[in-house]
């Protein structure tokens, strides 16, 4: 057919179907600019998850829902009556959002989205708002009212505020003057009913306003619900919030206070303790021996822990303290602390164990096995004894050492020790070990051998001098008592010190004078 149109004709279809066309998009436009709240609104069918408050089970769930509407940047938001609006996106609204009248609306705030409503969301009396977070509670809504005189930021608009439920997310509400961040707007109207089951909520009210509750004048605050376990509500006269006033679960909690923030208790999920073994030397002070405790998550309320040592089956025990030079004084108890670094000192030899445990939940600690080793005893060595000269009798071989940390012991074999210094008799060479036997804390040192010589006498002189001689005593008379026998020498020949008696062949010989106490002859024996 179009082969058979001449060119004028095939011109004349195009450019009518052109107009049609651009009629169209004319009449489109227009109904748009009629219908202002569409160009906030994109609808859609794809299911999304939200948490809802399981009140039966006390705690949040997660549900989804196919049926509801994607929220768009624009001028005016209206949330009808049990409607589902979703913010998927980064989005603005430029006026106040408003819900219909009695009406109950349900927003959801997905994870890393925000809703900035720059003129803050009217929720009056006998109205219902519930807003849901994601699993990330991350989504975000902005409800800024300052602009606007008399008006909550998510509640009353000049008139008692309504019912606004939030199970999630960080919810921001700022109020105009004499008005509620969530609550009431206006003076002499009352707050209306606010239940927090989870999310981040931080409410600032106007001048003369509460963060969440009434303006001036109002005869009633409201009701304020913490329904989850743990949920925190700070409350002051200056921002920011920083006073604990409340946890949940709590009814009627107390709500007059300008800024106010709620919060989910963060619970302890784990602790670390770096490293989870650890070798000391006994008594060591080193700055290497250093224990650090981590909790986790990092944002975790109680960041406490108390530690504890437990000895091992050896006896090995260790003490803990807050300084590298382990003063004392800065020994950490058991008690909590605020201290996640320890210092460690080795106090016996042997293991023991280190526990470091959550102040919030004892089920959560972490362990360090301790190895506190022995350390070398301090010794003073023995020194073998010189110029030693037979004498006939036992002489010690060495001048006895001395052991911090353990016993010193000797012996003349390498196999028997004692700790009694070994001595010797007879003319000769000798060797005499020594080691020290650690304690408990102390190693045992090896074993080190010292020579020692007993020289021989020197020949005896051919001849003694008179002097050299013991003399007899004579003269001597019966008195029924001793009486030596013979004088001392009064020199000695070179190299021989002592003089050395006996009165017959059978008896030993002794350095002591021979006495005698009856009458008669005796043969005193004497050699050097």
């Amino acid at each position: 057919l179009i082969k058979n149109l001449k060119e004028d004709d095939i011109m004349k279809h195009v450019l009518k179907f052109g107009k049609k066309l651009l009629s169209l998009t004319l009449v489109f436009v227009m109904l748009m600019s009629f219908i202002p709240d569409l160009k906030s609104l994109i609808y859609a069918d794809e299911p999304i998850s939200y948490l809802d408050w399981n009140d039966t089970n006390k705690e949040l769930e997660e549900k989804t829902i196919s049926d509801y509407t994607v929220v768009a940047s624009g001028d005016d938001l209206n949330l009808a009556n049990d409607g589902w609006y979703v913010v998927n996106s980064d989005v603005t609204i430029n006026n106040r959002i408003t819900l219909d009248a009695n009406g109950t609306a349900h927003l959801i705030l997905c994870d890393d989205c925000t809703l900035n409503a720059s003129k803050g969301i009217t929720v009056n009396y006998g109205q219902t708002l519930n807003i849901y977070g994601q699993t990330k509670r991350t989504g975000t809504l902005i409800a800024d009212a300052r602009s606007l005189s008399s008006r909550s930021g998510i509640g009353g608009d000049m008139a008692n505020g309504g019912t606004v439920t939030i199970n999630g997310g960080k919810v921001t509400a700022i109020a105009g003057n004499y008005s509620a961040g969530i609550g009431n707007g206006g003076q002499y109207t009352n707050g209306g009913t606010v239940t927090i089951n989870g999310g981040t909520v931080t409410a600032t009210g106007g001048n003369s306003g509460l963060g969440i509750g009434k303006g001036p004048y109002g005869s009633n605050n409201g009701i304020l619900t913490l329904n989850a376990d743990g949920m925190k509500l700070y409350g002051d006269s200056s921002s920011p919030a920083r006073t604990l006033r409340a946890t949940g679960p709590q009814e009627n909690v107390e709500t007059r206070y300008r800024y106010m923030k709620a919060e989910p208790y963060v619970a302890v999920n784990s602790v670390l303790l770096d490293p989870s073994t650890l070798s000391v030397d006994y008594d060591k002070v080193d700055a290497n021996y250093v224990l650090t405790a981590t909790i986790s998550p990092a944002n975790a309320d109680d960041q406490k822990v108390k530690w504890s040592v437990i000895k091992g089956g050896d006896n090995g025990e260790v003490k803990l303290y807050t300084d590298a030079g382990c003063t004392e004084g800065n020994e950490v108890g058991t008690d909590a602390t605020e201290t996640k670094t320890v210092y460690v000192k080795g106090t016996h030899a042997g293991t023991a164990t280190v526990t470091a445990t959550s102040n919030a939940d004892n089920t959560k600690s972490a362990t360090c096995t301790v190895t506190v080793n022995k350390i070398d005893p301090t010794v003073t060595a023995p020194t073998g004894k010189t110029n030693l000269v037979y004498t006939g009798e036992a002489q010690e071989l060495v001048e006895g050492g001395s052991a911090e940390g353990g016993t010193m012991q000797y012996s003349t074999d390498g196999t028997n020790y004692s700790t009694t210094v070994p001595t010797g008799t007879n003319a000769g060479n000798y060797t005499v070990y020594y080691k020290v036997v650690g304690d408990e804390n102390h190693n045992d040192t090896e074993p080190i051998c010292l020579p020692v010589t007993i020289a021989k006498q020197p020949a005896a002189p051919s001849e003694l001098t008179d002097k050299q001689k013991p003399a007899p005593n004579t003269e001597l008379i019966y008195s029924a008592e001793p009486q030596e026998l013979v004088s001392k020498p009064a020199e000695r020949p070179n190299g021989y010190d002592k003089v050395l008696y006996r009165l017959s062949d059978t008896e030993d010989w002794k350095k002591d004078v021979p006495i005698g106490t009856n009458a008669g002859t005796y043969n005193v024996q004497v050699k050097y």
